[in-house]
């Protein structure tokens, strides 16, 4: 009786898996996409709620600014005819030092994103800004 020889590089039971197959792969994907789903819409609302974070704080600050201005004797705001304009106003300074300086230089920092998303938290009227 001949026997036949196999080598074990050959045989089935002896091979060596060299890589992933493709099922294994889309499974894979399949998880991480399924995970993100679940995910992204948290982090969306975080930012959004992290972005009107900033604007509120943002608002106070040039509403405190605005009324440190009045108080010291500046009519830079009062003589304003927007939120816009007097926010321009503010951050091109008011005659003030200390505290108000600073303020100004913060408002200065703020980009025109940034401005434009405070707005709905300001309330202009008769000259005077203040947070709704």
């Amino acid at each position: 009786m001949k026997r036949k020889i196999t080598s074990p590089k050959f045989s089935a039971r002896h091979r060596k898996q060299t890589g992933f197959s493709l099922v294994e792969l889309l499974v894979v994907i399949a998880v991480i996409g399924i995970l993100t789903a679940l995910a992204l819409p948290t982090f969306l609302s975080d930012y959004r709620d992290t972005n009107a974070a900033a604007a509120r704080r943002n608002a106070q600050c040039i509403a405190t600014t605005a009324q440190m201005a009045l108080s010291a004797g500046d009519d830079t705001v009062k003589n304003s005819v927007s939120i816009e304009d007097a926010i321009t106003k503010l951050s091109q300074g008011v005659n003030g030092k200390g505290a108000l300086s600073t303020s100004v230089f913060k408002i200065s920092t703020l980009g025109s994103d940034e401005i434009s998303q405070t707005k709905p938290y300001l309330n202009f009227s008769n000259g005077v800004l203040s947070l709704r």
